[in-house]
């Protein structure tokens, strides 16, 4: 990761308006790089996962909030805000690879994970397949898990193996996909 105390773009507005400023971080990972804002200090470690076309700055009142209290990270996605274009198109596991290594390279540890609409979904399938990245998980009127079906493939593709819960399903109360995603983040034993 490469600090900067002076970021720009995204970065410089949130850097205006959080008390003590922002941190802007580019993040390498394979052919492109990710902005990251950071603010405050202290465990636990906030990531905030936006929603489908935003970036960190939507997530301004939040880290105006938090970042007195506990260090706060946010990103912008490849292709959203100041981060570059992926040269492959979007796919749900290369969206939660960089998630990860957001929180990984950020972080330091597990992390209350916040995701808000597509970010939410997002938060979901990372909680459910690195269990050890996440001590908590945010979800702000998450996507539903069923949005696989309208989705195109490289994005939809994945989303359509995991179980399905819902009012018109086998598992109307979420309680089977709950314990799926509980059970990765608190496993018994």
């Amino acid at each position: 990761m490469e600090p900067s105390r002076r970021p720009g773009g995204v970065a410089a507005a949130l850097d205006r308006v959080v008390p003590g400023g922002v941190t802007g971080q580019r993040l390498r990972i394979d052919d492109r790089t990710l902005s990251c804002v950071a603010a405050g200090h202290g465990a636990p470690v906030v990531v905030l996962e936006a929603g489908r076309n935003d970036n960190a700055l939507s997530w301004a009142a939040v880290i105006l909030l938090l970042a007195p209290h506990v260090r706060v990270v946010a990103y912008d996605r490849a292709g959203l805000g100041d981060s570059d274009l992926a040269s492959s198109p979007a796919s749900i596991d290369r969206q939660v690879t960089d998630l990860a290594t957001v929180i990984r390279r950020s972080a330091g540890g597990r992390c209350v994970l916040a995701g808000h609409s597509w970010g939410g979904l997002l938060a979901q399938l990372l909680a459910a397949s690195h269990p050890g990245l996440v001590a908590g998980l945010i979800l702000v009127d998450p996507a539903h898990i069923d949005a696989a079906v309208v989705l195109p493939f490289p994005i939809g593709g994945p989303l359509a193996a995991l179980p399905r819960c819902g009012q018109h399903s086998p598992d109307p109360d979420c309680s089977e996909f709950s314990s799926i995603v509980m059970g990765a983040i608190w496993p018994s034993g």
